[in-house]
């Protein structure tokens, strides 16, 4: 395998991204075969026949635009992104349109401005 990351995501007893559970369970299922799987990183195009083989059936799977989406999870990471800017725009919302704080809305009159450095100080 040439993918540092992926190696490493294996490795991390911590790491339960859907991809890397699946890649788990396969590995155990091979072993209760009594297969005994090791992975290894190789350099990445060095006529490893392995990893040549294996990075020609990825582009052939990448190329075929009829078959069903392998993988169509969105990472946690981006829900909790998409979460925070609505959170934060609904906050900018209340306070425009709130009528207490004046005095503070003076040096902060956006949440993306209330880093001190960006503040409007008289």
């Amino acid at each position: 395998m040439d993918s540092k990351i992926t190696l490493d995501a294996i490795a991390n007893p911590r790491n339960h991204q859907h991809l890397v559970e699946q890649i788990r369970e396969g590995v155990r299922s091979l072993e209760k075969d009594n297969w005994s799987i090791h992975f290894t990183r190789v350099k990445a195009h060095n006529d490893n026949l392995g990893n040549e083989l294996a990075d020609q059936l990825a582009k052939n799977a990448a190329s075929i635009r009829d078959r069903e989406t392998a993988y169509s999870r969105i990472p946690k990471s981006a829900v909790m992104k998409v979460i925070q800017e609505k959170g934060e725009l609904q906050w900018q919302q209340e306070w425009n349109v709130s009528t207490k704080g004046e005095t503070t809305k003076s040096f902060f009159p956006n949440k993306v401005n209330a880093n001190p450095k960006d503040c409007k100080w008289v």
